[in-house]
């Protein structure tokens, strides 16, 4: 097989042939040259025959041949064909460099057309946002004026002036008030805008001014270097991306003090529209109470209804609703949902707080310090609340609450989801709970009263207003609004969703999952509830022991109603079934201890500890008697020493016994056995109500 290094091989020896040859080269005659000229082409013929065979049996060789047919078709002046080469090539190379540079002014003329056209464009939109913010500011001012008027300030000289060129609005201001407010919603919307806009590109400019600039080996900038320029290999095109433009961003940041105005003028008005709103409905609510006193008074007590509920179908009370609705909306696009939970907190709730929490209201209906009323006072309060603002707070439950459902329309299984706007919970609640906290006095006699059932009975009141505090300020009833006509005002108005069991309980985590609601339950302090009861338990029991220790088992040492709990209704007492009276006080004391008036759940686990301590003291006193460790008959040390207090609280007068160890008599072990596994079999059939 031919091998490209044979080649080389028999080149490198037709080279040093020649050169020997060429070495050895003497002064001939022509005769002489031309016969060493036919030689050296028969020796040329033989070796390339020789050559060409070798070729000829390998695939490589083969190719070789093909080249060398396309070799003989080369002119034999090489250098001159070069030469005419040149000329092409240079004519070429110039051709291209024009039209290259014509490419270069082409493409620079389109991309300022296009620089151009994006200057127009972005012209347009200053302009559009330069109209709306001249309009925002100009229904600011109006509405900043009609506040001055109502409260009988003076206008100022450019403020009349534009009041007086847009008097028919003024005019009309008042009686269209909810066109108004919805044009102050448009002004939110306008410096949301803005503000937008104005944030963006100056956080972008923040990063371009961080970020170092990019640039080529040559120096020109990465993302711009097919535009213009010289010594550019690359083509340029007209779909280079342009350049940074500035320009709006100074537009921008020039009106940057006119946006801000512009943004807390419209907060100014939006709230002060929220407040106004809230108070007329707040007056309505006092006219309406007024009017349902006045009709209690003419209509006998078994013919008395419940109160005047507010119509919502009155066009006035509607645009009232509209009104509040897209104040609120307007203060949330600005991200200002906390002033609309604070200014409905201050304005709404706290009024109607204010009069009803104080000492003597929660002590009405019972003695001083018992908080008899406290239960009244709160429903009375819930009641108020979702009489006056009920409508209000559905509305912001329905414009707000987005969180129901998932993207594709499905319930969503997320809990205590934070809305922008949370009436219930900022609103309300939280203003009740600090009303309750913040005053010592209240404070106090609520949540640490000396006497176990008053603690008990605050908690569990407090505790079923919590749980019930989204169903009753959500659950009223009111009438349905009617279909509006074609051209009316209150086909655009809104009207608010009606709310499910599942919106309303959302309602109710969310109120669960806030911080004041942590702060308030931290405040009871369930711990001494429970040791109120079991040391009441334990005195009972030690009572009960030490009177069996001195009586001996025929003592009469029960001292409960004889009440069971545990019956449900039916035949004989479990308390029948016990024959000593020890074991009677020991089971009754624990009824007592787990009767529905006296557990408190989150106390369950502690009140079941309670009851094992209470059963092992038992236990502990008859072991201490089989081991013959108490004689009853005598009075220990420890037990004579309260004597005294025993007898004060009325004890019996103890029969004259003989001192005996009970452990010993088997008719006493055998009664205490009975007393023992009838003891079992209740604890086993379910001592614990459930």
């Amino acid at each position: 097989v031919l091998r490209p290094s044979h080649i080389h091989c028999l080149a490198r020896y037709i080279l040093k042939m020649v050169e020997s040859t060429a070495a050895s080269v003497v002064p001939m005659s022509t005769s002489g040259l031309e016969v060493k000229l036919r030689d050296l082409k028969n020796q040329s013929s033989k070796h390339g025959q020789a050559l060409t065979q070798k070729l000829a049996s390998s695939q490589s060789g083969q190719d070789l041949l093909h080249i060398g047919t396309s070799l003989q078709s080369l002119p034999s002046d090489l250098h001159a064909m070069l030469q005419q080469l040149h000329l092409v090539v240079s004519s070429a190379e110039s051709s291209e460099t024009k039209y290259l540079q014509q490419l270069k002014d082409l493409v620079q003329v389109g991309m300022g057309i296009r620089h151009e056209q994006r200057r127009v464009a972005q012209a347009k939109g200053c302009a559009d946002l330069y109209r709306d913010i001249q309009a925002a500011e100009r229904i600011v001012k109006l509405d900043a004026s009609y506040r001055r008027s109502n409260m009988g300030l003076k206008t100022s000289p450019g403020e009349a002036s534009d009041v007086a060129r847009d008097d028919t609005a003024a005019a009309t201001m008042n009686a269209a008030s909810v066109e108004h407010v919805a044009s102050l919603e448009r002004c939110a919307h306008i410096a949301l805008a803005a503000l937008q806009e104005l944030h963006a590109y100056t956080k972008a400019t923040k990063i371009s001014v961080a970020l170092p600039k990019m640039t080529d080996a040559s120096g020109n900038a990465l993302g711009n270097k097919n535009v213009g320029g010289s010594g550019n290999s690359s083509i340029p095109s007209l779909k280079t991306r342009l350049e940074e433009d500035s320009e709006r961003a100074q537009f921008l940041m020039k009106l940057a003090p006119r946006i801000r105005r512009l943004e807390s003028d419209t907060v100014i008005s939006l709230t002060h529209r929220f407040e106004q709103a809230l108070r007329t409905l707040q007056r309505d609510a006092q006219e309406r109470d007024q009017q349902s006193d006045l009709l209690m008074d003419n209509i006998p007590e078994n013919q008395q209804d419940t109160g005047i509920q507010p119509n919502t179908q009155d066009p006035d009370h509607s645009s009232i609703l509209t009104t509040i609705g897209q104040c609120m909306r307007g203060l949330a696009l600005l991200d200002r949902a906390k002033d609309v939970e604070n200014s409905f907190a201050r304005v709404a709730i706290m009024p109607l707080i204010r009069p009803k929490m104080y000492i003597g209201r929660l002590d009405e209906g019972g003695p001083r310090g018992e908080c008899a009323g406290l239960a009244s006072l709160l429903e009375e309060l819930s009641q108020t609340i979702a009489t006056a603002f009920g409508p209000v707070l559905k509305m912001s439950e329905s414009i707000f609450n987005v969180n129901d459902l998932d993207s594709d329309g499905r319930a969503s299984s997320q809990s205590a989801v934070a809305m922008d706007v949370d009436l219930i919970t900022e609103g309300v609640w939280v203003p009740i709970v600090t009303a309750l906290m913040s005053d010592t006095g209240i404070k106090m006699a609520i949540f640490s009263p000396p006497i176990a059932k008053i603690f008990r009975r605050n908690y569990v009141t407090l505790d079923d207003f919590l749980r019930n505090l989204a169903k009753s300020l959500l659950s009223t009833t009111t009438e349905d609004s009617p279909v509006a006509s074609v051209g009316s005002l209150d086909l655009y108005s809104h009207k608010p969703l009606p709310l499910s069991q599942r919106s309303i309980a959302r309602v109710q985590e969310r109120i669960y999952a806030h911080g004041k609601t942590e702060e308030f339950t931290k405040k009871w302090n369930l711990k001494i509830y429970f040791q109120l009861r079991f040391g009441d338990c334990c005195n009972r029991l030690n009572i009960a022991i030490e009177k069996t220790t001195k009586a001996g088992w025929s003592a009469d040492v029960f001292s409960g109603t004889g009440a069971d709990a545990n019956d449900g209704g039916g035949g004989g007492s479990r308390m029948d079934a016990f024959s000593l009276s020890l074991f009677k006080e020991l089971y009754d004391i624990l009824t007592t201890f787990w009767r529905p008036d006296v557990v408190l759940k989150p106390l369950t686990n502690t009140f079941l500890r309670g009851s094992a301590q209470l059963l092992g003291r038992t236990l502990s006193f008859l072991e201490d008697g089989l081991e013959g460790k108490v004689i009853f008959g005598e009075t220990n040390d420890a037990q004579s020493g309260n004597e005294s207090e025993t007898n004060a609280v009325g004890s019996l007068q103890y029969p004259n016994i003989t001192s005996y160890n009970w452990g010993e008599s088997e008719l006493d072990v055998a009664c205490v056995t009975w007393e023992l596994s009838v003891l079992d079999r209740i604890l086993q059939e379910g001592f614990v109500p459930l």
